[in-house]
C-alpha cells in the first residue's frame, strides 16, 4: 500500500478528509510549495522608476483572479507611487501596456529570467499578491509567488485567504489585506511607505522561508519515514 500523501496546504488536507474519509490522517503530510534562499549580497540593483518614490512591485501572470486589474486600479489612484508588473505574455503585456498610457506611474517591465529577478526585487520597496476569490484553486494554492517574495526579503501586502495564513504571519512577514477592498489595499501600501515599518517585515520573511520553506526542507519532509 502507499505510504503517505503529499498535500500542498494544510487547507487542502481538510478537504482530502472531507473528500476521502478512509484515508488515515497520519498518512497525510502538509507540505508546502517554497523557494530556495537568495544570496542577498551579490545582489546589483536595477533601477526601475522615479528616484525618491516608493516602488511596488507585482511579479508573476496575469492569469484571470491573479489581482493584475487591482494593481492597475492602485496605479490609477496611487499617483504618487510607482507601480512595477513583471512577467505576463508578451501580447498580454502589450494590451497592458496600451491600456494604461495615461498612467506614468505603471510599468509593465515583461518576462524576466529568473536569474535577473533578484535584481529587480532589489529595487522594489515592497510587493504585491492580490489574488481574488476567482483565482484557480484559491481554496487550497500554495503559490510560489510568496515564497519568491520570501526568499528576496520583501515586505508583502497580500490577499487574506485562510490559505495564505499558513505562509504568511500578519504583521510579521507582510500584511493581510481583503482581496477586494480597494481602500485596505492603499492603507496598507500607505502603512509600508514607512521606511522604519517596511524594514521590520523583510528579514523574518527571509529567515522564515529559509527554516521553513525552502525545497530542500521540502523534500526532507516528505522523504522522512520513507524505506530507501
Amino acid at each position: 500500500g502507499f505510504q503517505r500523501v503529499v498535500l500542498i496546504s494544510d487547507e487542502l488536507r481538510k478537504i482530502y478528509s472531507t473528500e476521502y474519509p478512509w484515508l488515515p490522517e497520519k498518512r497525510k503530510l502538509v507540505a508546502h510549495d517554497g523557494a530556495d534562499p537568495i544570496d542577498l549580497s551579490e545582489i546589483r540593483v536595477r533601477p526601475l522608476g522615479r528616484e525618491g518614490v516608493l516602488q511596488v512591485g507585482y511579479v508573476g501572470s496575469f492569469w484571470p483572479g491573479y489581482g493584475i486589474g487591482l494593481v492597475e486600479r492602485l496605479a490609477a489612484e496611487m499617483p504618487d507611487v510607482d507601480f512595477n508588473v513583471i512577467g505576463g505574455d508578451p501580447e498580454q503585456v502589450e494590451e497592458r501596456r496600451g491600456r494604461a498610457t495615461e498612467l506614468k506611474n505603471l510599468r509593465f517591465h515583461g518576462f524576466v529570467a529568473p536569474a535577473e529577478l533578484p535584481d529587480y526585487y532589489a529595487a522594489i520597496d515592497l510587493v504585491l499578491a492580490p489574488y481574488q476569490k476567482d483565482a484557480p484553486h484559491i481554496e487550497w494554492i500554495s503559490p510560489m509567488k510568496l515564497f519568491e517574495y520570501m526568499a528576496n526579503g520583501k515586505a508583502i501586502v497580500c490577499s487574506d485567504f485562510p490559505v495564505m495564513r499558513e505562509i504568511i504571519d500578519h504583521g510579521r512577514c507582510g500584511l493581510l489585506v481583503p482581496a477586494d477592498d480597494l481602500e485596505a489595499w492603499k492603507s496598507a501600501i500607505r502603512r509600508l511607505s514607512d521606511v522604519n515599518f517596511r524594514a521590520k517585515f523583510g528579514q523574518p520573511a527571509s529567515r522564515k522561508l529559509a527554516s521553513e520553506f525552502t525545497w530542500e526542507t521540502r523534500a526532507r519532509n516528505v522523504l522522512n519515514g520513507v524505506p530507501s
